[in-house]
């Protein structure tokens, strides 16, 4: 009977967990709706007398993001381990703001060039720091609820730009861009470094008082920081063999594939480009 209360009690989400899911989660939204930019925006581009751009430079703007997001992911990479989670997903919210209002103010093609590709670059750290700051935050019986956040709030921004996108030129939606991200930047100063990053820096004081505020429970935190503590020890010696274990293997292979499998589905290409697509197929649906 006691171990079901304990076991009921490890299950509660607590506020300051679901406000840290929350505030990583709104980076999401500013990709969704910075990914689908270019539906809506490019044709209205492309007949902007002032811009005067060719399919082929229109191409590249769509390009672009990807191409600079792949740089992205890999200097996010690098970025979670040297200056923590929370300061490399918050470090792309300036950017972000800076991209939308280039864009925004853009009153040639590489000026469209510069915008998007800082996006780009932005959207590949969110992509590699994100996970990881949800997946050593979030308590293991709510990360699947709390973990679908970005997720949904990713689709939200897609839609939120379509619908806006109906109503605004290219130049007014790349201003929202640019606003968008507010949000996410005051949230994220108000929750702290996960703790499993501030183990791996030993710093256990601070790692415990995030635990604390994570959890809402000192006991609780307690016990999970000496878990916490071992594991990254294991790590550690993981690390030094120099070579992944057959353990390893099969999540990376499960992982790498559905990475795969999703990107030659031709989301990207439909996100990019579905009012261009709806058009071109003789469609009359707005």
């Amino acid at each position: 009977m006691l171990d079901k209360i304990k076991t009921k009690m490890k299950s509660v989400c607590t506020l300051s967990q679901v406000q840290a899911a929350v505030s990583v989660s709104l980076s999401s939204s500013v990709v969704g709706f910075t990914s689908a930019w270019t539906s809506p925006a490019l044709p209205s581009l492309q007949v902007d007398p002032s811009i005067n751009i060719s399919d082929q430079q229109a191409s590249w703007i769509g390009s672009l993001m990807p191409l600079a997001a792949l740089l992205g992911g890999l200097v996010g990479g690098t970025s979670i381990q040297k200056i923590g989670r929370k300061m490399t997903i918050l470090g792309t919210a300036i950017p972000f703001i800076i991209a939308g209002l280039v864009v925004s103010l853009a009153d040639g093609v590489i000026m469209l060039y510069i915008g998007r590709a800082i996006s780009g670059f932005c959207i590949g750290v969110i992509s590699v720091s994100l996970p990881m700051y949800l997946a050593e935050s979030i308590q293991a019986e709510v990360r699947g609820t709390l973990g679908v956040l970005p997720t949904s709030l990713g689709n939200l921004g897609v839609m939120l730009c379509y619908v806006l996108g109906a109503f605004l030129d290219w130049s007014k939606l790349a201003l929202v861009c640019s606003i968008l991200p507010i949000p996410f930047l005051l949230m994220m100063c108000l929750i702290p470094e996960t703790p499993r990053y501030l183990v791996s820096k030993g710093r256990e004081d601070e790692a415990l008082s995030a635990l604390e505020w994570l959890r809402g429970s000192f006991a609780e935190a307690e016990a999970e920081f000496h878990s916490i503590r071992k594991s990254q020890l294991e790590a550690e010696k993981s690390a030094n063999s120099g070579c992944l274990s057959a353990s390893d293997l099969k999540p990376l292979f499960v992982c790498v594939g559905l990475m795969l499998f999703q990107q030659f589905s031709g989301i990207n290409a439909v996100m990019f480009y579905s009012v261009s697509i709806f058009k071109d197929s003789g469609s009359t649906s707005p």
